[in-house]
């Protein structure tokens, strides 16, 4: 076996990538750029370094093959101790062995499924732009009179 061999020649530990000291969460994220996303990963570090653990965010820019690779990526070669998906809409083939929790929606797969309130987030941003709208709107009409 080859690392049997690193081991006797005294290089194993010089190229054997160890694991991390801290728990380590990756979050996987469509954006972060909205305010309703800013807000969820922002929450989801709070949580996470609250507990002693170190969160990775990855952005899959809305692209089912970008979310596949950064998934894959984080269970098979990074080996962090869970995975979050926010937002994601397709199936991705998941590892049963990294724990992983998706918030947003459910595909009926055997992992863990949080039904989060994202409206909430959703309609405060829409509040808030329309706002802007109206306020940019009667600003433009005042000046005109």
């Amino acid at each position: 076996h080859i690392f049997k061999i690193a081991r006797e020649h005294g290089c194993y530990e010089h190229f054997h990538k160890g694991k991390y000291f801290k728990k380590l969460i990756a979050v996987i994220c469509p954006e972060i750029r909205s305010e309703a996303y800013h807000r969820l990963v922002s929450y989801l570090e709070e949580l996470i370094t609250g507990i002693g653990a170190t969160m990775i965010v990855s952005i899959g820019r809305f692209d089912n093959n970008q979310e596949e690779a950064l998934y894959n990526y984080h269970a098979h070669y990074q080996k962090v101790d869970g995975i979050i998906i926010i937002g994601h809409f397709s199936q991705i083939p998941y590892d049963p062995t990294v724990p992983t929790v998706r918030l947003g929606c459910s595909h009926g797969e055997t992992l863990d499924f949080v039904a989060s309130k994202t409206s909430t987030a959703w309609d405060e941003t829409l509040k808030y732009l329309m706002e802007m709208v109206l306020a940019k709107r009667l600003f433009l009409l005042l000046s005109y009179l």
